[in-house]
């Protein structure tokens, strides 16, 4: 019989788990961290300094006694350190996560205040004579007597953020945290007496009040600093100790919150499930035995009979019962315990003629991530800002992301409708199969199921294709750029980057789902707040920046490829947007692997959508602002070789600091955005793949549609990620073959949306019975707004880009997309409608009843 011990929760048994649920909270610490860095690249407030003022500001310039870069060992570090150490004692991942959170939300809220406060009032320092005249020689105005400062723009900076004192701030909210933290482990509110307890809890409020001194010491602050820095700080530590831990005094104060919450719903699960169950929510005849050891080291036995009650119900009984170490010995529960929730999803995919094989564990949460990861509007409008600023400029950024956003929303609920009632993993194929009725079922499941497909895997070349090239920049302006002789990579070493990134999406999408889905959400998260960091640091570092009339009105014609109509050029522009906002039906690619399914793929799907719209926007806007000269920033021979994004970002800090590299920086923030994109176009492309192959429509099905022993299908992962790798391999040819391939990624995909769509509104128009998520009445009009969009994009992005047509400025989609369609439907004729039927069932008569 296992044990079961409810005060061991570790990092592996539990970490998972614990960090799923507060992954808000880690995005909300990364809003804070983007925040805080705005405030520190602002410009303070200039507060008046008369020249009869400067007789208490002539205090030496001295240096720091606490640098700056040990504040944060002070504060994080240290009790970083004295958590852990807790946790390898007591071996509880609650009382980790939750000590580490609100550690760091001490520290960043703290910051944060502080921060906004000297921008603020914008006191100036003990030492600001120095500052602003280095060489002692002060210069005022004639008129008003206010500083005319001399010295370096930074240090003046500097000297005007006095109040409050920031490393005292600092120091308080991490060292008073920790005080805090120390006091409920030891118990010092025991009332027994022990003074040394109280001794151990003062130390670190000691260390923060040393550092303190030495800011007035040093003459970097006022005393009035100090005493409103260590006030804040302390004030917002106790604030967050007591968010995620009981007081000292409680008699629970020992442990977070979250860790009796967890107690008391699990002991109310068990009583779900057990209802005759005792005080432990466990049958008599399994209860072997229970011992009890107090936090003090007293230990009893005690023996419980059948009826030996009461139990206190809800929190409160789980609560009581954790101010224990229990451990109980009782029996494995029997095979079939699963949630209603999760047997209706399996029991709906059943129905709809498949068993259960992939692990469902999926949040909505996580399914949404997964779909926004590969949206991403870091990589889309990263890759192909020089194609919005050479077609229209700001104009097409601008108002093109909103036209192409508003028309996708359309798309994206005709989708959703439809994943509302067929959620399985083979997504649009599926789904067209359903709605054409048996006698075109088999052909609209073949042509809707390679278009697919085969747009996914052009997506992902696509974008791990842009991230080998990203990296390539990025080498090249760490090195000097173009104009220092910087080091660039050839096409070979391109692909060999290309095909590395795609070996990692590989390696990590063979992982458990489990660990998927925690790379999903990080994804998200970084793709948010990344989006939000730039869109306010470009423009802020940026020493000129765009007037608003340039962003919302200017309308770029100076293109150098012959294209002169501006409507013409406008619809050319659109291309950045609707490739960007693509492969949303990822949610519907993961529904197999989602809990409830029938609602949270449609949610996944709508939500990825406006979200990215509306993050979208403020990235495009927020860069824009930073544009000056755009044939400068379209020329190869620039530092960043043509490659817009890259140039502004650099651009950026280099005329401010004086070198370039917090924009290569922020090219990396970026760059790692592009490859969690990759990562979820690879687990995207593996579902299609199952699904597609386990209904028999790819050569060697039976292979490509096993599951691993994690409930993945690898094989199906490795496939996906070789065949974009190959189609990768026609960049060393031409660029041309490489561009028609690629090109297959926004019109190949959206072909596949719409024809389900055209489907449901024509031949399933009224046999179509909705789902839990649902259009009503609207449906079929919002289904025929979708379909002519598509049927519009597609005409559109299927013009030349370019005058005089040449082989070069062919614009070869058209040609892969016709290339596609003739290959698909002449192996149909040919072979494919001899055998494949659609979809098929992979269970038989006895299962499915």
């Amino acid at each position: 019989m296992p044990e079961i011990q409810l005060g061991s929760h570790t990092v592996r048994s539990h970490g998972v788990k614990v960090l799923r649920i507060h992954m808000h909270d880690w995005l909300i610490l990364l809003v804070l961290a983007a925040i805080d860095l705005g405030l520190n690249l602002i410009e303070p407030f200039h507060r008046f300094v008369g020249e009869d003022m400067m007789t208490d500001l002539k205090y030496p310039l001295k240096d720091n006694t606490v640098p700056f870069w040990g504040v944060p060992i002070i504060a994080v570090l240290l009790p970083l350190a004295v958590i852990l150490v807790y946790y390898f004692i007591r071996k509880d991942v609650y009382d980790l996560h939750h000590a580490i959170l609100g550690l760091l939300f001490s520290i960043f809220i703290t910051a944060v205040l502080t921060d906004a406060i000297k921008d603020g009032v914008g006191r100036p320092r003990p030492d600001f004579f120095w500052r602003c005249f280095p060489d002692g020689k002060g210069m005022f105005d004639p008129i008003t007597k206010n500083v005319m400062c001399t010295g370096s723009k930074s240090v003046i900076k500097e000297g005007h953020k006095s109040f409050p004192s920031g490393h005292t701030s600092w120091s308080f909210a991490g060292l008073g945290f920790i005080a805090w933290y120390l006091s409920g482990k030891v118990r010092v509110f025991d009332r027994r007496g022990h003074v040394a307890k109280l001794c151990i809890v003062f130390l670190p409020l000691l260390l923060a009040a040393m550092v303190a001194v030495s800011r007035v010491d040093d003459y970097w602050h006022h005393w009035q600093d100090v005493f409103a820095g260590g006030l804040i700080g302390i004030t917002i530590a106790s604030f967050c100790y007591l968010q995620f831990f009981p007081p000292p005094y409680d008699t629970d104060g020992w442990g977070p919150h979250a860790y009796f919450q967890m107690l008391a719903e699990s002991q109310n699960r068990d009583e779900a499930l057990s209802p005759n169950a005792n005080s432990l929510s466990v049958q008599q005849t399994e209860l072997e035995s229970i011992y009890i050891q107090s936090q003090h080291g007293v230990e009893t036995s005690r023996g419980y009979s059948g009826d030996t009650n009461p139990i206190l119900n809800g929190r409160e009984s789980g609560r009581h019962l954790s101010s224990f170490n229990l451990k109980l010995i009782r029996r494995q529960p029997q095979q079939g315990h699963i949630t209603w929730k999760k047997n209706k999803a399996n029991t709906r995919l059943k129905q709809l003629g498949y068993k259960q094989e992939l692990s469902r564990n999926l949040s909505l949460l996580s399914n949404f991530a997964f779909s926004f990861s590969i949206i991403s509007v870091l990589t889309g409008v990263t890759t192909l800002y020089n194609t919005g600023l050479k077609y229209g400029g700001p104009v097409s950024l601008v108002y093109g992301w909103l036209i192409a956003g508003s028309f996708t929303i359309f798309v994206g609920l005709s989708m959703a409708e439809i994943c509302s009632s067929y959620p399985t993993s083979g997504g649009l194929y599926y789904w067209s199969a359903k709605l054409a009725g048996p006698r075109w079922a088999p052909f609209a499941s073949w042509l809707t199921g390679w278009f697919n497909i085969v747009g996914q895997w052009a997506v992902t070349t696509s974008v791990d294709f842009s991230l080998a090239q990203l990296i390539n920049v990025i080498v090249l302006l760490s090195s000097g750029g173009r104009n220092g002789d910087g080091v660039s990579g050839d096409k070979y070493v391109v692909i060999g980057i290309h095909g590395g990134i795609l070996f990692l999406h590989a390696l990590i999408n063979s992982l458990p789902i489990s660990y998927l889905s925690l790379f999903g959400q990080l994804a998200a998260a970084w793709n948010i707040v990344g989006v939000f960091v730039l869109m306010i640091l470009i423009p802020c570092v940026a020493t000129e920046r765009a007037s608003a009339k340039f962003v919302f009105t200017h309308f770029n014609t100076d293109n150098g490829e012959g294209v002169n109509n501006k409507v013409y050029i406008f619809v050319l522009g659109l291309l950045m947007s609707q490739y960007t906002i693509t492969g949303y039906d990822a949610s519907a690619h993961m529904t197999e692997e989602t809990k409830n399914a029938d609602t949270n793929g449609p949610k996944g799907i709508i939500s990825s959508i406006v979200i990215s719209i509306i993050v979208g926007w403020g990235y495009i806007l927020g860069i824009t602002f930073a544009v000056i000269n755009i044939p400068y920033l379209l020329d190869e021979t620039n530092d960043a070789g043509g490659y817009a994004i890259a140039e502004i970002f650099y651009l950026a800090f280099k005329s401010r600091y004086g070198s370039g590299v917090g924009g290569i920086i922020c090219l990396g923030v970026v760059g790692v955005a592009i490859f969690f994109c990759g990562m979820s176009s690879v687990t995207s492309n593996s579902r299609m793949a199952y699904a597609f192959s386990r209904d028999g429509a790819m050569p060697f099905s039976s292979f490509w549609h096993k599951v691993n022993k994690h409930e993945v299908p690898a094989n199906a992962v490795w496939l996906s990620a070789l065949v974009s790798f190959c189609m990768a391999l026609t960049s060393l040819g031409s660029l041309v073959a490489f561009n028609a391939m690629v090109s297959i990624a926004t019109i190949g995909l959206y072909i596949a949306y719409a024809l389900p769509i055209f489907l449901r509104v024509t031949l399933a128009r009224k046999s179509f019975v909705a789902g839990p998520f649902n259009l009503g009445r609207y449906g079929v009009l919002i289904g025929w707004i979708s379909v002519l969009w598509v049927a519009t994009i597609t005409v559109l992005f299927s013009l030349p880009v370019a005058y005089p047509i040449t082989i070069e400025t062919l614009n070869y989609t058209p040609v892969a997309v016709g290339g596609l369609l003739l290959i698909t439907v002449l192996a149909w004729i040919l072979r494919a409608r001899h055998w494949f039927k659609g979809p098929t069932t992979n269970i038989n008569e006895n299962e499915l009843v």
